[in-house]
């Protein structure tokens, strides 16, 4: 209860939880809040000594890691653990929420990093990405750890800046979300005008089940906003006869601001679909990074318009996506992932010169992978040559070899086959060719495990919140730590 819960470990001294026990089982002793912390601390050390085994025997794994301010000002890093198991699975784990101390420099995250990354056994050669938000001293900490070929800036972080950057501009759109917003507040606080809401949708023919509410637009949360306009939209018939009802009801959007909202949610819910798609960790997303951002700048691109406002909000999107995912193909994981993810492959870069340079770090990578095999392959083949022309034979082991390794077959053979498609498990796919692409199959398990967002982060922090409420503000940071850890 206390972990799942979230309830208190003072509870088991809470006077309607002993009334319980007394009636359940009135010979058994409850323990203390003493003793219940002593066994979380107990509970927590062995879960961690197995995690710890657990990720030992993981081929690799990629980090999340952003910083959280709680309700009492005091500072978290979170972090989180991604990888692929063997049966093909992505999972998922919380290392923590550790308690910051000092200013967060760039140098005291770094330390807190490998502090961490000691805790856990996590090693550099294992680790294939570090995700973050683009904060400059966390980007540093994380660049100067693995290098700057091992980090990535949270896609979803950037993609949430390209409503901001475009509505800004607009006074007019910006008082129009500005009104829905106290539309759905007064609404909401209302139960005549929520209960006109209901009933107007059970008369049209919506059943108990399926009658819809308003949505409020939260800041803190990237998509909704643009939830709160579909929303609104989709109930907007009965929006004026709900408001009526209110105590001191406010206008509601006329016929030209109905009109704009409908110019500019198309231009939006790309936006936000894109946001949603690639903030999941039990799937990969890396690699569908590039083909997303393509598919969501065409999307807008045919977007048609009425308005003169929705016309000029398209242009501020486009530039802002221009200017956001300038040189994004050219990040070396992103580019990686997605030509060895075969749904994909080379057809969504727009920059040709982005295909290169990753094609040869894949090149690269798999000359390392064959530079050991043949080796072993050498010498269980001498063992066997007994005759005159066994230095013949040993000359044409070695140049076969190198002409394996130089000309990288597996991946050439690979780029030529059709492309799956793209709802197809990309790990199976790769499990079921592993024999025909020995070394390329195991640098795409690598790569394609590799998750595109800190979204897991933000999770994280809100289950944190959770836990750590008002009846909680006394929990310490390492306590915290340890409920959020199990």
């Amino acid at each position: 209860m206390i972990c799942k819960d979230l309830l208190p470990i003072s509870t088991v001294e809470h006077e309607g939880f002993l009334t319980l026990l007394k009636i359940l089982a009135p010979l058994y002793k409850p323990p203390s809040t003493k003793t219940m912390t002593k066994r979380l601390e107990s509970r927590h050390d062995v879960m961690k000594q197995a995690f710890v085994k657990e990720l030992q025997d993981a081929d690799h794994y990629c980090l999340t890691c952003d910083n959280w301010t709680d309700s009492s000002n005091k500072s978290y890093l979170g972090v989180t653990i991604h990888y692929l198991q063997k049966s093909s699975k992505m999972k998922s784990g919380c290392l923590g929420c550790f308690p910051l101390h000092e200013h967060h420099t760039a140098e005291y995250l770094k330390q807190s990093l490998q502090q961490l990354f000691e805790e856990f056994n996590i090693t550099t050669e294992k680790l294939t990405a570090i995700i973050s938000d683009g904060e400059a001293a966390i980007k540093k900490a994380c660049t100067e750890i693995v290098g700057k070929d091992k980090h990535i800036v949270c896609i979803a972080h950037v993609v949430a800046h390209l409503l901001p950057d475009a509505l800004t501009k607009f006074p007019e759109l910006t008082s129009i979300i500005e009104q829905i917003k106290s539309i759905v507040t007064l609404i909401r606080r209302s139960i005549p005008a929520s209960d006109k809401l209901r009933e107007l949708q059970l008369k049209a023919g919506k059943s108990e089940g399926t009658a819809l509410s308003l949505i409020q637009d939260v800041p803190i949360r990237w998509t909704t906003k643009v939830d709160a306009i579909e929303r609104y939209m989709e109930l907007e018939p009965y929006i004026y006869a709900a408001m009526s009802e209110c105590a001191n009801p406010i206008d509601v959007l006329n016929r030209e601001q109905i009109k704009i909202l409908n110019d500019i949610f198309p231009l939006m819910k790309p936006i936000r679909d894109v946001i949603k798609e690639i903030s999941g960790d039990s799937y990969p997303t890396c690699s569908i990074i590039i083909p997303i951002i393509h598919c969501m700048r065409k999307k807008i691109d045919d977007v048609n318009l009425q308005t003169e406002i929705g016309k000029n909000c398209k242009i501020k999107i486009q530039a802002a996506i221009s200017q956001r995912f300038k040189n994004f193909e050219h990040v070396p994981l992103l580019s990686m992932a997605t030509i060895l993810d075969p749904r994909f492959k080379k057809v969504h870069f727009k920059d040709v010169l982005a295909v290169y340079p990753a094609i040869s770090r894949i090149n690269a990578k798999l000359k390392d992978f064959k530079s050991k095999t043949p080796e072993h392959l050498l010498e269980s083949q001498t063992e066997k040559l007994e005759s005159i022309w066994d230095f013949h034979d040993t000359l044409e082991l070695k140049q076969k070899s190198i002409s394996n390794a130089s000309k990288n077959l597996e991946l050439e053979q690979y780029l030529q086959l059709e492309r799956i498609p793209r709802k197809d498990d990309i790990f199976m796919y790769w499990k079921s060719v592993e024999t025909t692409f020995p070394s390329l199959s195991k640098l795409a398990l690598r790569h394609l495990s590799v998750i595109g967002t800190s979204v897991p982060c933000e999770r994280l922090f809100s289950k944190a919140g959770l836990i750590k409420r008002d009846n909680r503000n006394r929990l310490t940071s390492r306590h915290l730590n340890m409920l959020v850890f199990l």
